[in-house]
């Protein structure tokens, strides 16, 4: 259904099956307790389809978060660091300068969690 649209979307879209993601409809994003997991899996999803028009809105909502992992305040799982997905919605803008400062901030908020898989993630985005 639509609350779970984005999250069957973004699988779609990393198998590749674009068209089939794109045909998913979503639902509003909410400002509650799956905020910052909700609103990365969009920022991904935008990234991933190459949606430049939702990323102004997404850097807005993301940005003061930036230092906190995406899905904390869920409890039940975390995801990457907000500024992997804010490093993804410049690079979709173009602005590469602001996408290496996210990667690097992600980098930075990862290795604070111990998360040594998300630090080099970031890192190769950075470097891609």
């Amino acid at each position: 259904g639509p609350s779970d649209g984005d999250t069957y979307a973004l699988v779609l879209a990393r198998q590749g099956r674009l068209a089939e993601a794109r045909a998913i409809r979503r639902a509003p994003l909410r400002h509650d307790h799956h905020h910052t997991r909700n609103t990365g899996i969009r920022a991904e999803l935008a990234a991933l389809l190459g949606r430049r028009e939702e990323a102004p809105e997404l850097i807005r909502q993301l940005l003061p978060v930036r230092d906190q992992l995406s899905g904390a305040a869920y409890t039940v799982f975390a995801m990457r660091p907000v500024a992997h997905y804010l490093g993804l919605l410049y690079r979709l803008t173009g602005n590469e300068e602001a996408a290496a400062r996210s990667f690097e901030r992600a980098e930075t908020v990862a290795r604070r969690w111990g998360a040594e898989h998300w630090a080099a993630a970031a890192r190769d985005e950075r470097d891609r």
